[in-house]
């Protein structure tokens, strides 16, 4: 019976020692580890301390069955590496969830498009700034597929240096991306100056008003929002009309649209990315057809990756930003549909031929001003339009 209870007190202990652990260590390590560098090296630190965790965790449970040694020394010593064991696992974890951050998906290291990485993959001006900034640097946060422009506007205009992209979800730097939500949550809670992005969402401006902030929106430059489909598939053009029917569920197979007799697979994206924001201004007035999870991709590359993959070959329809989807993400198993007999070309989009022609904006709390204003009057100017161009993008003017 002795036995019995003192092994109810190593798991009632244990136990108790697992909790502070979790709540310590999840807490610590945000502040611990969020630079890279340490989080890589709590890596190997993470065996050393499970192997010592370990040791102590016998020899403690050992002196209290059987009451030798010095079981409150051990104790204190099992506590003490096994917390360290918890802090470093967490931090382990932040660095997974950093790698992950930085990469929308395998082929897409958004750390080949940071401001000042070489060799650059951004636009760069074809003469000197105008301005520079060399302290108040404006904080910049935004959508994955505008990354490339507004990082380029950073390494134009401020100091040389490593700006994280993003950890735990939040700003890592002057100039970070933590896609458009997270962008908007950010910007109207303090944690950013200006976000690059697609319009908000009723969601985001409904807790930017219930945060009693106004979102202040300039337009900066055109895109396109393109819907695709795999390159196998017969159908190349659709009418606006034949788009609403495919996600209001009134069309529901290709050869109703010329194509060959297959069940249409429409994906969607998740509410509040700036995807689906355009998306959902498009179907206005539609009555959407509720997609199964599986036909709801995490981020646009997913979607690229559906749409293209053999499985669902001709059957699948999806979209993004031309951009993103012809130059970040590049596949050359989809294509862009045309719509209404119009192709998405920078002419089309320009001239606003091609139907699905988009704003996207420099986002901020009320009328900039300072720093910020300083900057966005910049990114209006030729040389912010010069740097929009080169990126692949249309210009505003």
């Amino acid at each position: 019976m002795k036995i019995l209870i003192n092994i109810g007190k190593v798991i009632t202990i244990l136990l108790l020692l697992v909790i502070c652990i979790y709540t310590l260590g999840e807490g610590l390590t945000y502040i611990l580890f969020s630079d890279l560098f340490l989080v890589a090296i709590s890596v190997w630190i993470a065996l050393l301390s499970f192997l010592s965790s370990l040791l102590f965790t016998c020899v403690f449970i050992i002196s209290l069955l059987f009451r030798t040694g010095k079981p409150k020394l051990f104790g204190i010593i099992l506590l003490c590496s096994l917390f360290i064991f918890g802090v470093i696992n967490f931090g382990t974890l932040a660095y997974n969830n950093y790698e992950e951050q930085q990469k929308v998906k395998e082929e897409i290291n958004l750390n080949l498009y940071k401001p000042f990485y070489e060799p650059t993959k951004l636009a760069e001006l074809s003469k000197k700034p105008t301005i520079k900034f060399t302290n108040n640097l404006p904080r910049l946060d935004g959508a994955t597929a505008l990354y490339p422009i507004y990082s380029a506007f950073a390494r134009a205009l401020y100091p040389r240096t490593d700006y994280t992209i993003t950890v735990f979800n939040l700003p890592g730097s002057a100039v970070s991306c933590t896609t458009t939500g997270l962008a908007y949550t950010n910007l109207v809670d303090g944690n950013s100056d200006i976000v690059f992005a697609a319009e908000p969402s009723k969601e985001q401006l409904a807790y930017a008003k219930s945060k009693g902030k106004d979102l202040y929106l300039t337009p900066i430059g055109k895109e396109a929002f393109v819907f695709l489909v795999n390159e196998n598939n017969k159908v190349s053009n659709l009418s606006t009309s034949s788009i609403k029917d495919i996600y209001g569920g009134a069309v529901t197979d290709w050869s109703q649209l010329g194509g060959e007799k297959r069940k249409i697979t429409a994906y969607q994206r998740p509410e509040g990315s700036g995807s689906q924001t355009v998306f959902l201004s498009i179907m206005k007035g539609v009555k959407l057809i509720s997609p199964v999870e599986e036909q709801v991709a995490g981020d646009m590359g997913t979607m690229i990756d559906k749409v293209a993959d053999y499985q669902n070959s001709k059957n699948a329809i999806g979209y993004s930003f031309r951009y993103y989807a012809s130059t970040m993400n590049a596949n050359h198993k989809i294509k862009f549909l045309s719509i209404n007999g119009i192709a998405p070309t920078k002419e089309t989009i320009k001239s606003g031929k091609y139907p699905y022609s988009a704003d996207f904006y420099a986002v901020t709390i009320g009328n900039p001003k300072g720093n910020v204003k300083k900057l966005i009057d910049w990114v209006l100017s030729p040389q912010g339009q010069e740097i929009i161009e080169k990126t692949g993008y249309v210009t505003i003017k």
